[in-house]
């Protein structure tokens, strides 16, 4: 959009690398998915580990899916 707009609000230094954050959100989270990995030593915590994540993720699924068809 800044190609076809001259605004400050979107010809600033941080909206032009606004992208970066995405990158930057997906290393967070995959770190600190991969920080509780030593953690989970049996079936059970590896159970309890994605009911957890299930129970995490899914509400937002089923809400997005809900409500935007």
């Amino acid at each position: 959009m800044s190609l076809f707009s001259n605004t400050p609000v979107l010809n600033n230094p941080f909206i032009a690398g606004i992208e970066l954050f995405v990158d930057f959100f997906f290393v967070l989270s995959g770190f600190i998915i991969g920080y509780n990995y030593p953690y989970i030593e049996t079936q059970e915590s590896f159970q309890s580990f994605l009911t957890k994540r299930f129970y995490r993720i899914y509400p937002l699924h089923f809400f997005y899916c809900c409500y935007t068809h």
